[in-house]
């Protein structure tokens, strides 16, 4: 995926940058800026940099904190990412990722500028939300495109307003995320179908068939693998729920795809 050959990039870049620079710019204690200490989980005390961000998402009502560093040696490259969301009602969630906060070529941009590593400590930088949002207008919307993203902002009951979808990290597949909807004065889990089914996959294995939102039709389709599926004979069972646009809920109709040999 694009995701791991570019994480392989980074990880070749600053393990070369590592092995040339002074012994005296070791990783040291670290001390957190003002207003950043809700993002201290431990990790970051021993990181060779650490990179901080912050947004005020006046769009969406956040306010928005992150923490990024990456401990490696010769023998590995681990980025350690935490996010805290807190919301305008005082709502926080902290989430933590494996996934750097903005794209590797700025931030490889961001660690050759700063060759002395206690300048990484103490620098923060505006957090890109645009990264962590649908900002376009399309047809439709895959939600395969958000795996391994820690959160995201996106419409998914067609009313023009974006929810609060996070990734609930279990370790077994298929990968969920969890949706808030964004109220006045709170945020509030919606677990009723079809949002209790926003994931990446239709099953433990991946044959591209994620929760879809199709806003032309306005229209979500989640897929599941049906009983007796194997490599060769795939089906998937899909259930469609479209929004009626007079009443605001959706009706609901089934449809079954077969892949592969009879």
């Amino acid at each position: 995926m694009k995701k791991i050959v570019l994480l392989g990039a980074m990880c070749l870049t600053l393990l070369f940058a590592c092995n040339n620079e002074p012994k005296d710019n070791e990783p040291q204690g670290k001390v957190f800026p003002e207003g950043f200490e809700c993002l201290d989980n431990g990790v970051f005390h021993n990181a060779h940099y650490v990179i901080f961000a912050h947004t005020k998402d006046s769009v969406n009502g956040f306010d928005i904190k992150a923490a990024m560093c990456a401990l490696y040696d010769s023998t590995r490259f681990d980025v350690t990412t935490r996010y805290v969301l807190t919301y305008k009602s005082g709502q926080r969630f902290v989430i933590d990722s494996d996934i750097p906060i903005f794209d590797i070529k700025e931030y490889l941009k961001f660690v050759h500028a700063h060759p002395n590593r206690a300048e990484y400590h103490d620098t923060i930088i505006s957090f890109p939300i645009k990264d962590y949002q649908a900002t376009e207008k399309r047809d439709t919307f895959k939600i395969a495109q958000l795996s391994g993203m820690p959160f995201f902002f996106l419409d998914v009951n067609f009313d023009g307003h974006p929810a609060l979808l996070i990734n609930r990290k279990d370790e077994m597949a298929p990968e969920y995320f969890n949706v808030y909807g964004l109220g006045k004065d709170s945020l509030k889990r919606v677990t009723m179908p079809p949002f209790n089914k926003i994931k990446t996959t239709a099953g433990t294995w991946e044959y591209g068939f994620s929760t879809l939102f199709d806003y032309k039709n306005k229209e979500i389709v989640v897929s599941e693998v049906g009983d007796g599926s194997c490599a060769c004979h795939i089906t998937i069972i899909q259930k469609i729920y479209k929004l009626d646009e007079n009443t605001r809920t959706f009706k609901t109709r089934t449809r079954t795809l077969h892949f592969g040999e009879d």
